[in-house]
């Protein structure tokens, strides 16, 4: 098991599971290319990372 903690979606791409964490709490869990396309709330963050 591995815990990465990244900012940036290119280093969690290869990641069997991503949890998404806002202020401390764990909002949304899944893989990346599920929560691209089914949360708002991660899309939005994903392309503010993007930047």
């Amino acid at each position: 098991t591995v815990i990465v903690v990244a900012h940036r979606l290119t280093t969690v791409e290869r990641c069997d599971i991503v949890y998404q964490f806002d202020e401390g709490r764990l909002v949304a869990q899944g893989t990346l290319e599920a929560l691209l396309s089914n949360n708002p709330n991660f899309r939005q963050m994903a392309g503010l990372a993007e930047r």
